[in-house]
């Protein structure tokens, strides 16, 4: 059985940095109305906190179960799509009308990379986990 470890931890830290950019850049980006500001916004907070306590507890030897792990990577999946949908309908908008920078763009493109890290994450932490048997 393949061992990927390293690449979870390594998807981890990748999470919890684009979480971290994504939410700063939320505070330059154009203002947004707060039924979409809370979809988008509550997100990147909750994973925050989530991934820190994961990195955390890997840092002092106390692991989270790795089908807790893949529940929250899985979980993580389907609400960063929610707010990428919400970033790309809002800023979609306004680029359309001309009031947009670059900065409103990577807002939406940091939900969609998070997806895509998240999704190689859950496949990381599935191939680790121990079959019955083995």
């Amino acid at each position: 059985m393949a061992r990927f470890g390293n690449a979870v931890i390594a998807c981890k830290i990748t999470e919890l940095a684009l979480s971290c950019a994504s939410m700063g850049l939320q505070f330059y980006a154009l203002p947004i109305p707060t039924k979409d500001a809370a979809v988008m916004q509550i997100p990147f907070g909750a994973y925050i906190i989530i991934v820190s306590g994961m990195l955390l507890g890997h840092i002092t030897g106390d692991r989270m179960p790795r089908k807790i792990d893949l529940f929250f990577s899985i979980t993580g999946i389907f609400i960063f799509v929610a707010a990428g949908e919400v970033a790309d309908r809002h800023y979609i908008d306004c680029i359309y009308n001309q009031e947009s920078n670059i900065l409103d763009a990577l807002v939406a493109a940091g939900a969609w990379i998070i997806v895509i890290v998240l999704f190689a994450d859950s496949i990381f932490v599935y191939k680790n986990i121990p079959i019955e048997g083995d």
